[in-house]
């Protein structure tokens, strides 16, 4: 072999390398199953089935964060390289986090959870070689996108440093089966936007506050969307006295709960009574028809 032959069988064979190493694999996990009546995990698994490129592996049977967290780092199907996309399919809100326990049968990962488990060291973070700052974390959740509080601590929860970058939807995330007129069914993932307002001192949703946000959120699709409402309830110890005009003051107990939320205390009508500090609202979102039944299934967690 000459010398210019040799440099290129050098050169091809290192960037077979290159390629080799660069390769990665994904993973999508869908954590949880469907309630009676209802098939957004059935559609799901379908969608992604489906997408063999793109989902990598499927994993269905993984119901806590601990699961999918003992998977990235013991599955042999990674190989060399660290994860490349780490889908995570689930319901959940921008106010109540991800529907998902962090541990079996545990508490969901919301806020509060997310920063005692950090705190506590109870999650172990992966290393680099399972997740570094070139693989990716989505989450495929309703409104998740919303909290940037939530998504670092996500991020910090599977990482330590967050150097993998959390990504997740702003809008609702849908999946669903259809049937064309030849009877074939295909399953079609979507993204749809919806607003949302919190009412403070509100308990239910009348005409007149209908057709008040109906003006305030003009739109196109006006006819086709559903009010749903849902009551937001707090409820800690009264440790902090009345202020100076006889109003509740906000005590560390409800400042933490509001963050747990992503609330304010001003979108609460609080009150003491028996040593308790109480705040209500009614958190009001604008839904199009199609994934209105679904979401009333969670109540967006009903009393929060």
């Amino acid at each position: 072999m000459n010398a210019r032959a040799l440099r290129a069988a050098c050169a091809a064979a290192a960037l077979l390398f290159s390629l080799a190493a660069a390769a990665r694999e994904n993973v999508t996990f869908l954590l949880a199953d469907d309630n009676p009546g209802h098939a957004f995990f059935a559609a799901a698994r379908d969608y992604y089935a489906a997408r063999a490129d793109e989902t990598g592996t499927l994993v269905t049977n993984a119901r806590s964060l601990a699961d999918v967290r003992e998977f990235l780092q013991r599955s042999p199907l990674r190989g060399a390289a660290p994860w490349g996309t780490v889908r995570l399919v689930a319901h959940g809100s921008q106010w109540q986090g991800l529907r998902v326990p962090v541990f079996a049968r545990g508490e969901l990962a919301g806020v509060q959870m997310l920063e005692r488990t950090l705190a506590q060291r109870e999650f172990p973070p992966l290393d680099a070689r399972v997740l570094d700052h070139d693989s990716r974390l989505v989450v495929e959740s309703c409104g998740l996108g919303r909290r940037t509080a939530w998504l670092r601590l996500f991020g910090r929860l599977f990482t330590g440093d967050a150097r993998t970058p959390v990504e997740a939807n702003v809008g609702y995330v849908w999946f669903r089966r259809l049937r064309d007129a030849a009877g074939r069914t295909r399953t079609v993932r979507e993204e749809l936007s919806y607003r949302a307002a919190v009412l403070a001192g509100a308990v239910q949703l009348d005409e007149a506050t209908r057709a008040k946000l109906r003006r305030e959120w003009p739109s196109t699709q006006t006819a086709q969307l559903q009010f749903i409402a849902v009551p937001l309830r707090i409820d800690v110890p009264a440790t902090v006295l009345d202020d100076a005009w006889g109003r509740p003051a906000p005590s560390r107990e409800a400042r933490e709960a509001l963050r747990n939320y992503g609330l304010r205390w001003s979108q609460l009508a609080w009150r003491t009574e028996q040593g308790r500090l109480r705040g209500e609202a009614l958190i009001v979102v604008a839904a199009p028809d199609r994934v209105a039944a679904d979401l009333r299934q969670f109540e967006l967690t009903g009393a929060l």
